[in-house]
């Protein structure tokens, strides 16, 4: 599980802001109610950012997706190619200045901490440490720690405690990769489940896109046709969510890929080029036609007539598309116990409905390996309690950001206020007391009409 999650100078960000998961202070007592009890333990499965358009609340959830990236890809960078940064651009000071990062997260016993800094496209530092069990009491060590020296080279330390060879994979760390993606790519055993988490436990962003829905629903579609348990879940998942939809099925595209396009076809666009032979040949083909499979659902006929008719993707809705694409994502979350980020999880749903999912992360019955979302979203529904139907959210789940005079992003608790546990929250944030909140001035008139027969 996610811990915490610090990033300084990337894009909107300008100073250290932090994304923290221990559950304390004001939500140590929770006001949800949640059969089974609250999933996650002493960490939140649940954190939800608010914020005014273009205040950096998508940026939070792209610092984490940056840092998954360059941890993933740094280790084939070819050799003085500098690693890609964004820095805070409204400060010429920024450009001089390092991105830096930290992350703590959490493998069965065992809770690490992860932090790398880069500058002028090379790695400036890096470090992990660990805090276990030891003898009956949990001890903290730094598995290996990294600076530059004068001539700007990598300078690395490793712990005895890491075990296996290490001075090979400091050789071969160059500037501009990072340590722990050299051990990853050499199969180093102990660090090599850390930077797992990273690769598997951590998810790339997923947004609500219209123009990403064939990429976005082939999370689900794959699942389905290989899990007639996942497939049995999709259909009650789509029916709970009254769609109409009575049943899926699939359809392989009509035509098979030419040879001459598979090779073309690759996992990481900074991997080797794949081989030219019958057999790599044989299994891109197989797995391009895997990704053109495309779902069909089939939906409830009117009254009188019992049987389910059969539409094509393109004339299902756009709420309906973006469920059957999150049902995917949801189960491979729950199942896996990983950390699934969604921007903007409101776009084109119902509050019910995004209510709904945000409840199968936090019940320990439906979220039993301790599954997280971090979302971003503008359903002002959440924050309070429907109606009297109850809280969706806890105090200490929910964030606000905020542009602060120089033009930086500042992430904010919602704990940090203190608001009392049964406190309308819907309507202070609404009323702008914890700010996050868009400062509207007047709306500009109408442009000025064009005089007939003038342009000339």
């Amino acid at each position: 599980m996610l811990i915490s999650f610090k990033v300084a100078n990337f894009l909107s960000v300008r100073t250290a802001q932090e994304l923290v998961m221990w559950r304390s202070g004001a939500g140590a007592k929770s006001r949800l109610e949640v059969e089974g009890g609250l999933a996650g333990g002493d960490l939140t499965p649940v954190a939800a950012i608010y914020g005014a358009n273009a205040s950096g609340k998508s940026t939070v959830l792209s610092a984490l997706d940056y840092v998954r990236s360059i941890i993933r890809r740094s280790a084939v960078m070819e050799p003085g190619v500098p690693l890609p940064t964004y820095p805070f651009l409204l400060d010429d000071s920024s450009l001089a200045e390092p991105f830096a990062t930290e992350i703590k997260f959490r493998q069965e016993d065992r809770d690490y901490t992860y932090a790398f800094s880069l500058l002028d496209g090379v790695v400036d530092t890096e470090e992990l440490r660990v805090n276990q069990p030891t003898g009956g009491r949990r001890a903290t060590r730094t598995l290996f720690r990294r600076s530059r020296d004068a001539a700007g080279r990598p300078h690395i330390k490793v712990s005895p405690y890491v075990p296996g060879h290490k001075r090979s994979l400091v050789e071969a760390t160059r500037d501009n990769t990072l340590f722990l993606s050299v051990a990853a790519r050499d199969n180093h055993e102990s660090l090599t489940g850390v930077y797992d988490w990273f690769r598997l436990t951590l998810s790339p962003i997923f947004t609500p896109d219209p123009r990403r829905w064939d990429e976005c629903q082939f999370l689900t579609t794959q699942r389905a046709n290989r899990d007639p348990a996942f497939m049995a879940w999709l259909v009650e998942f789509l029916r709970r969510a009254d769609t109409g939809v009575g049943g899926v099925e699939f359809r392989l595209p009509d035509k098979l890929p030419p040879v001459d396009q598979l090779t073309f076809v690759q996992a990481e666009p900074d991997e080797p080029p794949i081989p030219n032979d019958p057999e790599t040949l044989a299994r891109l083909r197989a797995a391009v036609i895997e990704q053109q499979r495309r779902p069909k659902l089939s939906h409830l006929r009117s009254v009188g007539q019992p049987d389910l008719v059969t539409l094509p993707w393109a004339a299902e809705s756009t709420g309906t598309m973006i469920l059957y694409s999150m049902a995917g994502q949801i189960d491979h979350a729950l199942s896996s116990g990983g950390v699934w980020l969604v921007d903007e999880i409101d776009s084109s749903l119902h509050p019910l409905l995004v209510r709904a999912v945000v409840s199968l992360f936090q019940s320990s019955v439906t979220n039993p390996k301790g599954a997280q979302i971090i979302f971003t979203t503008h359903d002002v529904s959440l924050l309070g309690n429907y109606g009297g139907d109850g809280f969706a959210l806890d105090r200490d789940q929910v964030w606000f950001t905020e542009k602060n005079a120089e033009g930086a992003t500042e992430l904010i608790a919602l704990s940090d206020y203190r608001p009392r546990g049964t406190a309308d929250t819907e309507k202070s944030y609404l009323l702008g007391r914890f700010g996050g909140l868009p400062l509207l001035s007047s709306w500009p008139g109408p442009p000025p009409a064009v005089p007939s027969g003038g342009g000339r």
